[in-house]
């Protein structure tokens, strides 16, 4: 039996920093549907930490990705807001962003290179009335949903031969060392490193971490590994070393803020003055 094939419905997802509070991602999504009724509307996350671009990157990182082929990402993390960063269409091999152009999209572009770049110029596609403080309604929004309707991206503006990118640390590898920045923390606490597969080999890790005064010895499989409210290190589900506490937080544990830098060390010449987990 031949299995019925079902078109698939104008998928649009939004990411922000709005909260739940005031209204403002339901202003977006009323302007969406009121340009595409049958627009399929997604909500990737609107608890990016407040004006917080590079988080703001991350969460785009580990979930659009993960969508068909052919949605558009909306994102709106925008302390800019009204100044003269551009607000943008970009176009990857898989999808459209719409989103201003303050670096938002610096960690997709690692995964999925960017083909183009569209300055939204053509304000027919826009609200009549833009204001200098919300343009996720004013801009993205209908933007976004004239797009789902098919109108092609180098329509919006002009074509952008650059685009903004974020300033990120890099991991630096020594002999018998690895220094990395903790990029990211997610609602559980769990602190996301920018130390992957290119600095340290996860399927023969042999690294120890110490950090204010506490140590962590190897590779945990799960985070039920060890036990409960002592801290691990494990590869997080995109790819990178994660610190955790099971059942708690790596944040207050390690006395951690995101930014914070941290250091590898080859598991050898353990110091017994040092608290030791994960053993």
């Amino acid at each position: 039996m031949q299995e019925e094939r079902v078109e698939a419905l104008p998928l649009i997802t939004l990411t922000t920093d709005f909260g739940d509070q005031d209204g403002f991602v339901g202003a977006m999504k009323g302007v969406i549907l009121s340009i595409n009724p049958e627009a399929q509307i997604v909500d990737i996350s609107h608890a990016v930490p407040r004006q917080d671009v590079a988080a703001g990157a991350m969460v785009l990182r580990n979930a659009c990705p993960y969508f068909p082929e052919g949605t558009i990402h909306v994102a709106v993390i925008d302390p800019g807001v009204g100044s003269d960063r551009e607000a943008v269409v970009v176009e990857t091999a898989h999808a459209l962003y719409v989103l201003p152009d303050n670096g938002l999209i610096t960690l997709i572009d690692q995964l999925t290179p960017v083909q183009r770049v569209f300055a939204v110029t053509q304000l027919g596609f826009c609200l009549p009335d833009i204001s200098r403080t919300f343009h996720g309604r004013d801009v993205f929004a209908p933007v976004a949903a004239h797009l789902s309707r098919g109108l092609p991206p180098e329509e919006v503006g002009s074509a952008m031969t650059s685009f903004a990118e974020l300033d990120l640390a890099e991991a630096t590898v020594g002999d018998d060392f690895v220094e990395g920045t903790v990029v990211y923390a997610d609602v559980f606490g769990n602190c996301l490193t920018n130390i992957g597969p290119d600095q340290v080999a996860f399927d023969a890790f042999d690294w120890c971490l110490t950090l204010n005064g506490r140590r962590v010895t190897q590779l945990s499989q799960a985070y039920a590994a060890v036990p409960t409210g002592a801290p691990l290190m494990i590869q997080s589900s995109n790819g990178f070393l994660e610190l955790a506490v099971n059942g708690g937080s790596a944040l207050a544990y390690f006395e951690l803020a995101v930014g914070d830098r941290l250091r590898l060390e080859r598991a050898k010449g353990l110091d017994a003055n040092h608290e030791e987990a994960g053993l």
